[in-house]
C-alpha cells in the first residue's frame, strides 16, 4: 500500500502530523487472540513492510470494527510513522466471538490482549495503549496490572467510569445514550452508518416515548439490552460497580497523555476521572 488515500492526506494536514516514514506497509487480517475464558477476539496488525519486527507496538481495542474510521484515523497514521499497530475488536463485535456487554469485559480481555502482543515473535519490547472515548476506557480498565512492556497510555476524551457519563445526577444523558446505543446495536448491518444517519427522525420520536422502557422498540423494532440496562439502573446501582475503574486511576504509574474535553463543554458538576 504505497499510495495514500485522500482521507489520509487530509488527516495529516488537519492534525499537523509530521511526514510519514513510509507509505509501504502490510496488514495481517483476522489474527486470533484467545482469552482466559475461551473466547477468541480478532485483531488486525498493521506494520511497515521494511523492518517491521522489533518496532514499537500500539494496541487499540475497539467495539466499532477494524475498518473505516479506526483504520483511517488511528491505525494507518501510526503504521506510516514507524509503529506496529494491533487493532482489536471487542468481544462480540466485528467477528470476535462472545456477546458484547459494554464495559464489562474490557479489563480481562484487554489484559489478555496485552499478554498476547508481548509474546509475539515480532514484538520489540515496547507497547503503547491508545484511543479515544470507549477506546480510552479500555485502557483505564486495566492500568494497575499492566506489565513493564507497556510504556505509555494515551486515553483521549474519555473517563475511567465512562458508562456513568450517561447517568449524571444533574442530567440523564438520554440523547447521548440513544445515539450511542443505537449506533452499537446497528453497526453490524450493511451500510450501518448510512442507516444511523438516516434514522435521526426515528430516534427523535423514540426519545419522547413514555414510558422510556419502550423507546428502544420504537427506534430499533426490538428490545436492546444495552439501552434497557442504562434505563433500569441509575448511577448508584451496584450494577455499574464492575465497570467503574475510577479507583484505579490514583495508582497509575505508567506515563499517560490525557486529552480532555474543553472546560466550556463540561456539564456542571463534572468531575475529572
Amino acid at each position: 500500500m504505497r499510495t495514500p488515500p485522500v482521507t489520509s492526506l487530509l488527516l495529516e494536514r488537519s492534525l499537523g502530523l509530521p511526514k510519514p516514514m513510509t507509505r509501504d506497509f502490510v496488514i495481517q487480517r483476522d489474527l486470533e487472540v484467545p482469552t482466559r475464558d475461551g473466547i477468541v477476539l480478532l485483531a488486525d496488525r498493521w506494520a511497515p513492510r521494511a523492518a517491521a519486527e522489533g518496532l514499537p507496538a500500539v494496541l487499540i481495542r475497539t467495539p466499532y470494527g477494524r475498518r473505516g474510521v479506526a483504520a483511517v484515523q488511528l491505525a494507518r497514521p501510526l503504521a506510516e510513522r514507524g509503529f506496529q499497530v494491533v487493532l482489536q475488536s471487542s468481544r462480540g463485535t466485528a467477528g470476535s466471538s462472545g456477546v458484547f456487554d459494554p464495559l464489562r469485559h474490557e479489563r480481562l480481555d484487554g489484559l489478555d490482549a496485552v499478554d498476547w502482543v508481548c509474546k509475539q515473535p515480532w514484538f520489540g519490547g515496547s507497547l503503547v495503549l491508545c484511543g479515544p472515548s470507549y477506546l480510552g476506557y479500555t485502557q483505564w480498565a486495566m492500568p494497575d496490572q499492566l506489565p513493564a512492556q507497556v510504556k505509555a497510555m494515551v486515553p483521549a476524551v474519555t473517563e475511567s467510569a465512562l458508562g456513568l457519563a450517561f447517568l449524571r445526577e444533574e442530567a440523564f444523558g438520554l440523547e447521548s445514550l440513544f445515539g450511542w446505543g443505537l449506533l452499537v446495536e446497528q453497526q453490524e448491518r450493511r451500510w450501518a452508518m448510512a442507516h444511523f444517519l438516516l434514522g435521526a427522525r426515528r430516534r427523535r420520536r423514540a426519545e419522547v416515548v413514555l414510558p422510556l422502557s419502550g423507546a428502544d422498540r420504537v427506534a430499533l423494532g426490538r428490545r436492546s439490552d444495552i439501552i434497557q440496562n442504562f434505563l433500569a439502573h441509575d448511577a448508584d446501582s451496584p450494577f455499574w460497580t464492575p465497570t467503574d475503574a475510577s479507583d484505579r486511576v490514583f495508582d497509575v504509574t505508567i506515563p499517560t497523555s490525557l486529552v480532555e474535553r474543553s472546560p466550556m463543554t463540561r456539564p456542571p458538576g463534572h468531575r475529572a476521572r
